[in-house]
């Protein structure tokens, strides 16, 4: 399953470009974990149109999340600033790890279908006893 971004797009937001020695299948898993989270969170298999652009950025915010999380130093030439004990991380760019997590939620909170929860489960009704009208006791 592909992601909809790459390498590409994350050193265009970053404003850098990251050494193409050993970064890409570590670049590749995180891209396709930015797009799995985006479609567990959202309750979607695809994205066309609009709704593409608008994924594309947010599985770019979700990708520097997990870039910060997972290997900074892959990215430490994107930084200007850490705070104490990494609470705060500033870019050059002039955005913060906070502000693309804000981006994020807002962007998945958009993109989710309506009236759709956020469970990732599937049971199974094998003998059709349920109509999807009983009482559940999540909500």
């Amino acid at each position: 399953m592909a992601s909809l971004i790459v390498k590409q797009d994350l050193e265009d937001e970053l404003q850098i470009t990251l050494a193409a020695s050993y970064t890409s299948t570590i670049i590749t898993r995180i891209c396709d974990y930015a797009d799995d989270m985006l479609k567990l969170k959202t309750n979607r298999t695809t994205f066309t149109g609009s709704a593409a652009n608008i994924a594309k950025y947010c599985e770019v915010c979700l990708a520097i999340d997990r870039l910060i999380l997972s290997n900074r130093d892959l990215v430490k030439a994107a930084i200007s600033s850490i705070s104490e004990n990494g609470g705060t991380v500033q870019f050059n760019n002039g955005k913060t790890l906070a502000s693309y997590r804000a981006e994020a939620e807002q962007l998945i909170k958009d993109l989710k279908l309506p009236g759709t929860k956020d469970w990732s489960l599937t049971f199974a009704d094998p003998d059709n006893e349920h109509t999807g009208n009983e009482g559940s006791l999540f909500y």
